[in-house]
């Protein structure tokens, strides 16, 4: 029985740092629209936080570099590099984007995580009747802030519908 509180401790002294790891890591990466919209379906659709971010995370890396409307230009982003440090050149943060987000909906294939909020067990009716609570929270969220773009209510609104995958 020592032995087996011995390494308890152990693990939970292993689990106390990898805590603080992620959370620096978390605090420094300065999430932005991927976790406002996992806060907001967490909180309101109650999906677990981490399959919100996967399933959200290409659909805001494809909003990322969508065309804005109005025509102003696309905020800076960093998927050329992303994609470079995986040993994949693109000329066009488009084109990085694309594959990154092929290469996202895979993994999630991959590890059978839900690609949409209706794979993820939310019927029709249940998102259409939460969709403006939905965008209420995720625009109020304190992270969005650190998004390069920043959605309208409307845009925050097709992204939610476009990840619901009806």
């Amino acid at each position: 029985a020592h032995r087996e509180k011995a390494q308890d401790i152990e693990a939970r002294e292993a689990m106390a740092n990898a805590a603080t790891l992620s959370g620096i890591g978390y605090v420094n990466s300065m999430v932005g629209l991927v976790h406002s919209l996992a806060h907001a379906s967490g909180a309101i659709l109650k999906i677990p936080h981490g399959r919100a971010c996967g399933l959200f995370l290409p659909y805001v890396i494809d909003f990322y570099v969508s065309p804005i409307e109005g025509g102003a230009d696309a905020p800076q982003t960093r998927f050329v590099e992303l994609m470079n440090s995986l040993g994949e050149h693109y000329e066009s943060e488009q084109a990085a984007a694309a594959r990154l987000s092929e290469l996202v909906r895979s993994l999630l294939d991959k590890v059978d995580a839900p690609l949409t909020l209706q794979e993820a067990g939310v019927s029709h009716e249940d998102f259409e009747q939460v969709l403006s609570e939905l965008v209420a929270a995720a625009s109020t969220d304190t992270v969005l802030f650190t998004s390069p773009r920043q959605p309208s209510e409307a845009e925050l609104k097709r992204l939610l519908q476009s990840a619901y995958g009806a």
